[in-house]
């Protein structure tokens, strides 16, 4: 995912929290100061982010995140530092990892 479609992403979640024409923001748009968004507006909007994005915004990094181009550089960043799972250390819930079939169990195969 880019960061161009990141800033999308968030541009969308603010028109629709906001109830904000999509055009009225920009990248360097201000969630309080220019989107007039109040302090449980915000967190309606970060909330958002977290969710469709799947990570948390810690309260620490809050502060940071004060316009959309800073939103959409947080969620860049913490994205890089999300490792992927390897295909091989991914296991289902009966503990085979994706490589292994679990055949037919109504018909096992034979042991021996």
């Amino acid at each position: 995912m880019t960061t161009e479609s990141i800033e999308q992403k968030v541009r969308e979640i603010l028109a629709a929290k906001l109830s904000l024409p999509l055009e009225k923001i920009g990248r360097e748009s201000r969630l309080v100061e220019d989107l007039g968004a109040d302090s449980f507006g915000a967190l309606e909007v970060l909330f958002e982010v977290e969710e469709t994005f799947g990570l948390s915004i810690p309260d620490t990094e809050v502060e940071r995140v004060r316009c959309v181009k800073d939103i959409a550089a947080y969620v860049a960043e913490q994205k890089e530092k999300a490792p992927a799972p390897a295909a091989d250390a991914v296991a289902d819930a009966t503990g085979q990892r994706d490589s292994e079939s679990p055949g037919d169990p109504k018909n096992p195969p034979p042991i021996g």
